[in-house]
């Protein structure tokens, strides 16, 4: 039945002849499947108070934050799921509960659960009337009204119980709407309006239309809407009407030019402007009794509504009004943009140009403004939205159409100058024709024309710069002299500027400024190294505001301001906040501002401040790129801009530039990349819309979240900075992701700061915060070490009492020793009173002893006198040594030479082996000829006869280098051989997953041999490369080159794995040295490095730390350095 109702409306509107949306007015984004809603069909939406938009659909429950869609599902068996897929309508409470109807009962949203709470009237009839829901209202006491298949319910939310009772004239009839007011409660159903007093008590029934109403006259309610001034409104199967509560009618308001399906009201807004919005299968506006002209959809404008079956309407905070369509999802739209007025190229309209391309405007004595397009000319009266004429043009006497540059007025009423791409020529207004002036000119196209007095005017064209006379038709040539500099420096003129008594001269090769008294030039061009000098030398306007400032604007870089003083120019472009450094055209509206036309849209300078406020497509404009010479600002003030697409007309004091921001929230909380999980606190939503801190266990510190910018405003995405306090100091930039990631986070208390930004780059601060506590592990947190200490407390109070004990007894122990000791040092006093005894007798005979050394001493002078000439003796023999074994020395050197002989001698004759073992290893069958067993032996031998032969040629290049053959240096450019090499390992590099960065176009000569610096480059670059750590996400190799005056150092860094300096830095270029044995290598590479950069002079270091990566420094003579 209700595909065929569609199929009726969608009969009934193709064959009506629809009026078109308001001129320049259709700017609705689409959202539908396509962008992830789930269902076309939307049958209720709003927003909530976090300002989240919820669309009802007839398929499943979505939730928009402004870039993405969440949809929500009836899961079998879950009673914490949606109740039934077909959702009828929503409301909210005055706690801002989400509540939501289906045909299965009502749920209500919990934010922090991300579930729902399940309501069902009667759970063990699932097909019972009462469950299907097609509508619910909140009222000021937070209970429900349900409307339903048979009648109306009323749910008590402390109680959560429904009652079926308490409006039994409802009975058998569907309820869709419901309104509550200071004195009565209506309920619109298929079969009239109810009115019931705040009781609940039965009032009025409303069946019928009023009699005037020369229709169907059964009244179907879909909408019921009370307005800012208290009026009550009716959305009708028939019409839109207002109900009087002092006489108790209802008064129609029936658009009887329109088909009847546009009278069917389903729903109604009234915006900040007391203009009601009225769903009626189109978009209408209606005030005063009036209805506007409305919003349809046309199939050649992407932009217009999406269909013509709208259904449902709802504001979001921001003022943008939603549409809902019934099978074509869903249409954004901002009332309150700002007022840029929009004339395009639309053949069927009356209000439209000729051609989408215009290059020109000049305004008329009457107002009208010419438009000159890529197809001829319109006459636009801009005022009353009317084309007056419209026409192509041609060059006078032929068919050879002329695109125009500018208008000029000219000495007789309606009469114009004209230039174009085939000269100057005359249109007459009244006549509409184009003419020849009294006096022809062979100078080709003309692009500016400035009159300098009544007779002569300066004209601009590609061929050069003229003086033309109007009454003899004299024209005059301006020379240009490459060797002179007060003559033209170019010939292709774009435009002229008349200030004062000077003509600015715009070319593509500079700006000459023209003295008319001397007939002499002042020349203006870029200096690449002058930052004060012309940002370029393509000049496309010169503008002189009210202060008597003069502005330069050029294409492609940006514009400058004029200072007199230094004459020189003050250049502002992109990164001063330009959106663009093509610069059309400049214009100064009342207050001072600058508006400038660019190829990224308009921007509107405050030369006070410096800064730029820019406004791009979405904004209202005709598109992102404008034109050459199409602007004008008119005299009652009004500013126009065409472009590639169009006219955009409006009044630079009514745009008031919106600095509001988008609302920012952090919605999603995830573990490695996992909703939800266990935590410290329980279980952990993925959902974090009510929480502001979490604590997570030590080892949950692996996180994702994600963010979102709650702008309906902007069609594309918001710019997002968020940062991890103290973890991180600096805003971060996620760029177009919205998920923030973070792994590997040590314990502590940490603060998420998240804020967006509108398109306009306006954030929103503060934004959303969430503290994030990650425990620390139960060995490191105080419990834990208060226990530690208490049991070594006790360990030492323990100890203290063993050790008491002990001395104790050790005490007692000494006593008894200190008693035997003494005995016995008794006894020993005894012996030794002996024993002097003895030793006076012994003195005795020391005395005798003593004579007897006194002799001895004499012997010992004379063997004194004979070991100083031993010394003697002993120094000759040393002497000799000496030259023994400078002789020796000289013989090892000698037989060091021959060493390295043999070695080059076995090293090269090793080659041919080598290369007979290979070919006999290459005439050998193929090896699936033979056994598994064979093949292996002679694939090791293949392998080993290669590392054999890679082994001797490193041997035969150290020996080489050791004896310095092809030592002859020239100037290399090291940033060529860096290119050369990072081409040649590319490859492997994305094999291994390894960003390579180097420094593309540097130039840096050195002193040396290219053969040994591409070596040592490929070396560094490779080991970089193969020692990549495979378990780092991003693995990267940089390389950088530092120039100093007599030295030219390459630095290569990377992230690898490393090495443990500790235990490498002793043996670090050595030959035959390795570090790492997980991937093959000789041994060969940093020794083969070292030997080469000290042959040409140089010096190499490395620095590396295990697990973070490397960073090894060459340092070579630069070549202006003597080696």
């Amino acid at each position: 039945m209700r595909l065929f109702c569609l199929s009726l409306v969608f009969i009934c509107l193709r064959g009506w002849s629809q009026p078109l949306s308001p001129a320049g007015e259709n700017r609705f984004l689409r959202l539908s499947v396509k962008e992830g809603l789930s269902q076309a069909a939307v049958q209720d939406l709003l927003q909530d108070p976090k300002g989240f938009m919820w669309i009802a659909t007839r398929d499943g429950l979505n939730r928009y934050d402004g870039q993405s869609f969440i949809t929500y599902y009836a899961r079998q068996g879950d009673s914490t799921s949606l109740n039934n897929n077909q959702v009828w309508g929503l409301t909210l409470d005055s706690q801002g509960n989400l509540w939501v109807s289906t045909d299965f009962g009502m749920g209500r949203y919990d934010y922090q659960q991300d579930q729902f709470h399940q309501h069902i009237p009667i759970p063990s009839a699932p097909y019972h009337r009462w469950n299907n829901l097609l509508s619910l209202y909140a009222l000021r006491n937070d209970d429900l009204l349900v409307g339903t298949r048979d009648g109306v319910l009323y749910f008590d939310q402390e109680t959560e119980e429904f009652r079926y009772d308490l409006f039994p004239e409802l009975r058998d009839l569907q309820t869709y709407s419901f309104l509550e007011t200071d004195s009565a409660l209506f309920i619109g159903t298929n079969y009239g309006l109810f009115v019931y007093d705040l009781d609940y008590e039965y009032q009025q029934t409303f069946d019928e239309l009023p009699l005037e109403v020369e229709i169907d006259r059964q009244l179907t309610i879909h909408a019921l809407y009370q307005d800012s001034q208290g009026r009550i409104w009716i959305g009708t199967a028939r019409g839109l009407h207002q109900y009087l509560p002092a006489e108790k009618r209802l008064v129609p308001y029936l658009n009887k030019n329109v088909p009847d399906v546009w009278n069917e009201i389903h729903d109604i807004l009234e915006d900040e402007q007391g203009q009601l919005w009225l769903a009626n299968n189109v978009l209408q506006r209606f005030k005063d009794s009036v209805f506007l002209e409305p919003f349809v959809h046309d199939p050649a404008d992407a932009k217009s509504l999406s269909g013509d079956l709208s259904y449902d309407l709802g504001f979001s905070q921001d003022g943008v009004l939603w549409v809902g369509t019934n099978g074509y999802g869903l249409n954004v739209f901002n009332p309150n943009r700002y007022p840029f007025h929009l004339l395009q190229f639309q053949p069927d309209r009356d209000f439209s140009l000729n051609h989408a391309y215009v290059g020109n405007f000049f305004e008329t004595p009457e107002g009208w403004i010419l438009v000159g397009t890529a197809q001829g000319l319109d006459v636009v009266d801009f005022e009353h939205q009317q084309v007056i004429h419209s026409q192509p043009l041609y060059y006078p006497g032929s068919q050879k159409r002329v695109r125009i540059n500018f208008f000029k007025s000219g000495s007789q009423a309606g009469v114009y100058w004209v230039g174009t791409n085939m000269g100057l020529l005359l249109y007459d207004l009244n006549t509409r024709q184009l003419s020849l002036p009294p006096f022809s000119m062979t100078i080709g196209g003309v692009n500016s024309m400035v009159w300098i007095n009544s007779e002569e005017a300066i004209l601009g064209s590609p061929s050069g710069l003229y003086r033309y006379h109007s009454a003899t038709g004299a024209v005059y040539a301006y020379p240009i002299d490459p060797d002179d500099p007060t003559t033209m420096n170019y010939n292709v003129v774009t435009n002229l500027t008349q200030i004062g008594q000077e003509v600015w001269v715009g070319t593509t090769h500079g700006l000459c400024v023209l003295d008319l008294a001397s007939g002499k030039f002042r020349p203006y061009s870029q200096n690449p190294t002058d930052g004060h000098s012309l940002p370029n030398d393509y000049v496309k306007n010169v503008f002189e505001d009210r202060d008597g400032t003069i502005w330069v604007t050029t294409w492609g870089g940006g514009f400058a301001r004029y200072r007199p003083d230094t004459d020189d120019f003050l250049v502002y472009n992109t990164a001063a906040g330009l959106p663009n450094n093509v610069v059309y055209g400049i214009m100064q509206d009342e207050a001072g501002y600058l508006w400038m036309s660019t190829n990224a849209g308009l921007s509107r300078f405050d030369p006070d401040e410096e800064s730029f406020f820019n406004f791009s497509e979405a904004d209202g404009l005709q598109s992102d790129e404008f034109n050459t010479g199409a602007y004008l600002k008119a005299s009652d003030g009004t500013f126009y801009f065409g472009g590639i697409n169009g006219v955009n007309w409006f009044r630079p004091e009514e745009i008031e530039i919106k600095t509001n921001a988008p609302p920012t929230l952090i919605t999603e909380f995830h573990l490695t990349n996992q909703p939800g999980g266990s935590t410290a606190a329980g279980i952990l939503p993925a959902s974090v819309l009510e929480k502001d801190t979490l604590v997570l266990d030590y080892d949950q510190n692996d996180f994702r979240v994600r963010v979102a910018a709650l702008d309906f405003l902007s069609e594309e995405p918001n710019a997002i900075r968020y940062r991890l306090l103290p973890y991180e100091s600096e805003w971060q930039n996620p760029g177009p992701q919205s998920y923030l990631n973070y792994t590997s986070l040590a314990p502590g208390t940490y603060r998420l700061e998240v804020q967006a930004a509108s398109h306009t780059g306006y954030w929103d601060d503060p934004g959303d915060t969430l503290v994030i506590r990650i425990l620390s592990p139960f060995w490191q947190q105080s419990w834990f070490r208060g226990l530690a200490i208490l049991a070594f407390v006790v360990c030492i109070w323990g100890g203290f009492r063993w050790r008491a004990g002990s001395l104790r007894r050790r005490n007692a122990q000494l006593a008894q020793l200190v008693d035997e000791r003494t005995r016995t040092i008794q006894e020993r006093n005894e012996e030794i009173a002996t024993q002097n005894e003895e030793i006076e007798q012994q003195n005795v005979e020391l005395k005798y002893t003593s004579d007897d050394l006194a002799k001895r001493n004499v012997e010992m002078a004379r063997q004194r006198t004979e070991l100083r000439k031993i010394k003697k003796n002993l120094e000759v023999l040393v002497d000799q040594r000496n030259q023994e074994l400078i002789s020796a020395n000289e013989e090892l050197a000698e037989q060091n030479n021959q060493l390295e002989q043999f070695a080059f001698i076995t090293a090269h004759n090793l080659k041919s082996p080598i290369s007979q073992f290979e070919g006999l290893l290459s005439i050998l069958p193929p090896l699936d000829s033979f056994e598994e067993y064979t093949q292996n032996v002679i694939g090791r031998l293949k392998g080993s006869a290669q590392d054999l032969k890679e082994t001797v040629a490193d041997l035969n290049l150290i020996l080489d280098i050791k004896k310095g053959v092809g030592l002859t240096f020239t100037i290399v450019d090291l940033g060529s051989i860096l290119a050369k090499v990072v081409d040649s390992l590319t490859p492997e590099a994305e094999q291994n997953a390894v960003t390579l960065k180097y420094p593309e176009g540097t130039q840096a000569y050195v002193r040396g041999l290219a053969p040994y610096l591409q070596s040592i480059v490929y070396n560094l670059l490779h080991n970089a490369i193969k020692y990549a750590d495979p378990q780092k996400p991003a693995s990267w190799v940089e390389v950088s080159v530092v120039k100093e005056q007599k030295w030219v150092t390459l630095q290569i860094a990377d992230n690898g794995i490393g090495l443990d300096m500790a235990l490498a830095k002793d043996k670090l270029f050595r030959l035959y040295q390795r570090f790492n044995t997980s991937h093959p290598g000789k041994g060969f590479g940093l020794f083969l490095v070292k030997t080469q950069v000290e042959a040409m002079g140089g010096k190499v270091s490395m620095d590396s730390k295990k697990g973070e990566g490397s960073l090894l420094k060459v340092t070579i003579p630069a070549a202006n350095a003597k080696i």
